[in-house]
């Protein structure tokens, strides 16, 4: 009761186990800010209750081990790329993390090939990639140095039902207490329902952020419930020319982050060797880590919203899963991904 009255609670009738949780995600901003150092954190200052701080405590550890590649870095596109960047109006910190997009292209093309179960799967080449990159609107760049983790996705235009497939076919996740393996994929609804928006109609490149783990929201966010927070985010990301990230690009950024956690899991020198699961998107830890990210939806969907898709990887039931929540939720563990087409 002592500590409902210190969070202004009040006589809320918020449960214990609910207000632990609550301490602790508070806690978990605290540590991502710290970690940050103050003047990452303040470089890019939250919009008022929708924008969450652009980076995050682990994310020092998902840029400074990401291998080189001499032979890309040799690239004349990559040399023209990094001359284009210097003459971008942003700050050394953020001009780094653009750097580093073109160097992601080798494992979106292995994801791309994955989804589609297509290991011929046409796709642009690294030039393409970066001329195109290079054409993107410059406050839309300067948003996306914003990320926490700039990722290059691409998206094959198949059917969710096929990326179920892919994502059953390649599952590496071994649990370390009980070595047990992981699971296929749970959908909680049919993996053909229109609950996962529209397909690509063609390979679809974009940009997203790959951090394992979102920020929290905003409090002024987490005092609404789930209908109202994704609106709100929805509007801030369209007034920012960027957008939530779809289903179809998650089930990529999925895979992905577990091809990362095999790979951690693997080199003894990686920073995240005996901790891999860290590399893992949305590891969802009952009690501890229940972060879920949710997905977009045509905008027509919201003015008769009744379930709100989502995304994680259930460390419990060791397995992605798709799910989704109800509008008048209140749950806190709600986070979003910007992503935008290149």
């Amino acid at each position: 009761e002592q500590l409902k009255k210190i969070m202004g609670l009040g006589d809320s009738g918020v449960e214990i186990g609910d207000l632990r949780r609550r301490i602790g995600e508070a806690q978990d901003g605290i540590d991502n800010l710290m970690g940050q150092g103050q003047g990452a954190a303040m470089a890019h200052p939250p919009s008022p209750g929708v924008q969450p701080p652009a980076g995050h405590a682990s994310a020092e550890a998902h840029t400074s081990h990401e291998p080189s590649d001499p032979e890309l870095e040799e690239n004349p596109a990559v040399k023209q790329y990094y001359e284009f960047l210097d003459s971008l109006v942003v700050n050394e910190s953020d001009k780094e993390k653009l750097k580093k997009i073109p160097f992601g292209y080798k494992d979106a093309v292995i994801i791309a090939r994955k989804q589609a179960k297509n290991p011929n799967l046409p796709t642009p080449s690294i030039e393409k990639t970066i001329e195109e990159i290079m054409k993107m609107p410059v406050d839309v760049l300067k948003e996306v140095a914003k990320f926490g983790k700039p990722t290059l996705l691409m998206t094959p235009p198949n059917t969710m039902a096929k990326k179920q497939e892919a994502m059953n076919e390649y599952k590496p996740y071994v649990d370390k207490g009980t070595n047990e393996t992981q699971n296929d994929m749970f959908f909680g609804e049919s993996e053909n329902s229109t609950l996962w928006g529209p397909r690509p109609a063609k390979l679809q490149v974009t940009i997203t952020d790959g951090m394992p783990t979102m920020p929290q929201l905003s409090f002024e966010l987490l005092a609404k419930k789930w209908g109202e927070r994704y609106k709100a985010i929805y509007a801030n990301l369209k007034s920012r020319k960027l957008r939530m990230i779809t289903a179809h690009e998650f089930a990529g950024l999925e895979q992905m982050s577990l091809m990362n956690y095999e790979k951690a899991k693997n080199n003894q020198n990686h920073p995240n060797h005996q901790n891999p699961e860290k590399e893992i998107v949305d590891f969802y830890v009952s009690g501890h880590n229940e972060v879920v990210t949710v997905f977009y939806q045509p905008e027509q969907s919201l003015t008769n919203l009744q379930k709100i898709p989502c995304g994680y990887f259930n460390s419990g039931t060791r397995r992605v899963g798709f799910d989704w929540y109800d509008p008048s939720d209140e749950y806190a563990n709600l986070r979003f991904r910007p992503s935008v087409q290149v």
